[in-house]
């Protein structure tokens, strides 16, 4: 649908319920957003709260750093099984290169990420596997692009933007979160107010 936020071309709303990738269909329904024709991809997830205008900060982060296919920051990244770690030194000062991604923000250079991407099968509706013995989801796709053939992730940490996932897990170690509304309700309440002075207050 048309936007009218300055400079972007296009927002997408997706459904989930169509044309379902293998494995985890949130993870992975991210094959379907790349036919695009802009240069840049920007992807936030429905149960994500983030309060910065970020369009300005990725494209100039992405023309700094010519290895850079994607980007991505997430506050609650402690609670991931596959743990955040940085691979070699800073980019820039409060940019970090780190090991992997995570879905629920993420900015595509998608000259850059694309061509790699198809190389490894990221758009094959069958190339993902989630299950409790063995997962390959879109976040291993994108991190192996991410950190090959002289490749970086960039993980902005001193960005002022929070981003969180808005659920949590099943069980303390278990990489699957309750998907349960109610859940995802409370830990927005629970943001809302922990950040209340940066959005306004309850009326803002």
């Amino acid at each position: 649908m048309p936007c009218r936020l300055g400079g972007v071309d296009e927002w997408r709303v997706r459904r989930r319920d169509r044309f379902v990738a293998s494995g985890d269909a949130s993870n992975n329904g991210h094959r379907r957003l790349f036919d695009v024709k802009d240069r840049y991809l920007i992807v936030v997830e429905d149960d994500v709260v983030m309060m910065f205008d970020v369009l300005g900060a990725c494209r100039a982060l992405f023309e700094r750093h010519p290895t850079v296919p994607v980007l991505g920051k997430v506050d609650d990244h402690d609670n991931w099984v596959w743990r955040l770690g940085d691979i070699g030194e800073p980019m820039e000062a409060g940019v970090r290169s780190v090991n992997r991604v995570s879905t629920h923000f993420i900015a595509y250079d998608v000259g850059r990420f694309v061509p790699v991407a198809r190389r490894f099968g990221g758009f094959d509706l069958d190339v993902f596997i989630d299950r409790e013995d063995l997962s390959y989801n879109w976040e291993d796709l994108v991190s192996h692009v991410g950190t090959t053939g002289g490749r970086q992730i960039a993980f902005p940490e001193v960005w002022p933007l929070k981003v969180f996932h808005c659920d949590e897990k099943v069980a303390s170690g278990s990489m699957y979160h309750t998907q349960d509304p109610a859940v995802k309700q409370r830990v927005l309440g629970e943001l809302e107010k922990r950040f209340a002075d940066v959005c306004g207050g309850a009326d803002g």
